[in-house]
């Protein structure tokens, strides 16, 4: 987590600088990307450790993550014929589609700066022509 957070942040402290040093932010974009891919297949289970640390040590209430979550209908509490569990939820609706949504805004910047290049290049190419 820190690592992807710090990675983010040279990605960010590349944006801020006046020079546009496309190349640059481009292969950061990509190690970016990448990290936020390895930490969604990998990163669920060191998150929620420390998370469960942090609490345990706060004593906040921590659910059992096989619980099934209460005051939902039962449409809402059953996916795929399973009972919808804390786990599931937290894992599969929240830190999943947060980072899947993080990965399609990458892929967006990825796009338009691939569209900015080619534009630029096909410019220049026609004034060559």
């Amino acid at each position: 987590m820190v690592n992807l957070l710090a990675t983010t942040n040279a990605l960010l402290l590349c944006l801020q600088q006046k020079n546009e040093n496309i190349a640059t932010f481009v292969r950061m974009l990509k190690i970016v990307k990448d990290e936020l891919k390895k930490y969604s297949d990998d990163g669920w289970e060191e998150l929620l450790g420390v998370v469960t640390t942090f609490c345990t040590e706060r004593d906040i209430f921590v659910p059992n993550m096989e619980d099934a979550i209460p005051g939902r209908t039962t449409y809402h509490r059953r996916v795929d014929g399973q009972i919808r569990t804390y786990y599931h939820f937290l894992h599969r609706d929240i830190f999943c589609v947060h980072i899947e949504g993080r990965l399609l805004i990458l892929h967006d910047w990825l796009l338009t700066i691939w569209n900015h290049l080619t534009g630029i290049v096909l410019g220049k190419w026609s004034l060559y022509r």
